[in-house]
């Protein structure tokens, strides 16, 4: 191949695209389970959550595990992560992200410049402690029960120069009230990459272990989930790429779940067992670099989902994205398309139906933000042989008060409706989902970070004993080095 006359990338320029790539192709590193949905609020920290809950400006870890299933590079966002605008509230310095020191492209330190770096090796630590009061939080299906908890998280992320990244979190949670277990939840993630020329390449792994209450299962459930994934990237040109990436998933329920069938069961419905699951995706995209402010592209990506003693289907998503950035106060992209799951092992019907994840921020000043984000999703259901269709909507807000304190106010609005693949696809529950939050935190001294926040959410159910209303207040301090 001739290459005379062609740009080619820098080699701080491949440092700067690497991690965007990595962003771009790898969502795999997700905060907290999969496909369930923790009915309190993350400690901070704890896998990249904020110090105050955001309902209406969801990290993209929460998106991509809300989002479309198969996991590949199609689904995530551009690589810019709302998250990040709250860096310096959370404890993190500017300029810098979870993991990384001093942003993608800082050079390699001289040994013992610092106490937490050694040549290309830089830890990063921090620990968070949260106390909450919780209402109505659902111990079991039909069984609610008023719990105060407190949680301690503490962190340590490793970089090995620019192509190399570990982070472990463990989260210790404590609960007032006995109907709910002490929990020690989990979190890692290794992530590699590499760029050669107009190739990059890269590498990710993932493991967390949750226990807490769920809204799916409407009780507090132990949950494992594993994700691999990889990807090669080319840049034919400056305007056309081609990437490829594959990924693996395995959802397992632990031998401490609640049975969802305790509790009172006020309507008599049969509840099925929960499940593992695993799924399997490969994804072809072909991008275009229209101009500084929009790229877009096309692609594919098939994949196969299984769940023991459940349903086996393959399905195809055909998709398109559009990162769109009209001005320095804007910011959207929406990625969506068609997807046609087939069961193999059940004469349930083929499902087509359009999905999507869409974000847009603005920031009409510079300490001032309004987001929102908007997602419609099939993913294995935590059921045996079901799938749930959701869709999802997001509204948020964020202000800097008195140039040190900031304000976020938060509402969300879900609905997921069960498919029991064994009845035809029939809809053996429908769930409606509100919630609001508003939260004010503080950095102090040059590390620290203290907030507050107050939750309220409310799920109505067609199964009435998955219906709840819990309200929460709570209170956290951080510290990152």
């Amino acid at each position: 191949m001739n290459l005379d006359g062609r740009k080619r990338l820098r080699p701080e320029a491949e440092t700067d695209w690497l991690p965007r790539w990595l962003a771009v192709l790898f969502p795999f590193s997700i905060a907290g389970s999969v496909l369930g949905q923790s009915s309190l609020a993350p400690p901070p920290g704890f896998q990249n959550a904020p110090a105050t809950p955001q309902m209406g400006a969801p990290s993209w870890n929460q998106m991509q595990a809300n989002g479309l299933i198969g996991g590949g590079g199609p689904n995530s966002p551009p690589a810019s992560n709302p998250s990040a605008n709250n860096a310096p509230a959370n404890g993190q310095a500017e300029g810098s992200t979870e993991g990384q020191a001093g942003g993608a492209n800082a050079a390699a330190a001289a040994p013992v410049q610092n106490l937490m770096q050694w040549g290309a090796l830089h830890l990063r630590a921090s620990v968070a402690y949260q106390f909450v009061y919780a209402t109505g939080l659902r111990s079991a299906p039909g069984k609610s029960a008023d719990t105060f908890t407190q949680t301690l998280s503490p962190a340590l992320n490793a970089a090995l120069g620019p192509h190399v990244s570990l982070s472990y979190s463990p989260s210790f949670r404590f609960f007032s009230q006995s109907d709910f277990r002490d929990t020690i939840d989990q979190f890692v993630s290794l992530t590699a990459g590499a760029s050669y020329g107009d190739w990059s390449f890269g590498l990710s792994q993932s493991f967390s272990r949750s226990d807490e209450p769920q809204v799916e299962t409407g009780s507090q459930t132990d949950e494992e989930n594993y994700l691999t994934g990889v990807n090669a990237s080319y840049h034919f040109n400056d305007k056309i790429s081609f990437d490829t990436s594959g990924s693996m998933a395995f959802t397992v329920i632990g031998n401490n779940s609640t049975n969802v069938f305790g509790g009172g069961n006020t309507n008599n419905t049969s509840v099925p067992s929960l499940t593992d699951s695993q799924s399997y995706s490969g994804s072809e995209f072909l991008s275009y670099h229209f101009s500084k402010a929009l790229d877009g592209g096309v692609g594919v990506t098939v994949g196969y989902s299984s769940q023991d003693d459940g349903f086996r289907s393959l399905d195809e998503q055909y998709l398109g994205r559009v990162t769109w950035r009209p001005g320095s106060k804007v910011s959207i992209f929406f990625n969506g398309g068609i997807e046609d799951e087939q069961f193999l092992n059940l004469n349930a019907p083929d499902i087509v139906t359009p999905i999507f994840s869409a974000t847009m921020t603005y920031h009409p000043f510079e300490q001032t933000m309004f987001s929102l984000a908007a997602s419609r999703a099939i993913n294995a259901s935590l059921f045996q042989r079901e799938v749930t269709e959701s869709t999802q909507l997001g509204i948020g807000f964020q202000q800097r008060l008195l140039g040190k304190l900031q304000l976020s106010l938060g509402f969300s609005y879900g609905t997921a409706d069960y498919k029991d693949t064994g009845a035809n696809l029939a809809t053996s529950r429908s769930d409606d989902t509100t919630g609001y939050s508003v939260g004010l935190s503080l950095p102090f001294l040059k590390h620290g970070s203290a907030s507050t926040f107050y939750d309220y959410s409310v799920n109505s159910s067609s199964q009435g004993d998955f219906s709840y209303s819990s309200s929460q207040v709570g209170a956290s301090v951080s510290w990152a080095y």
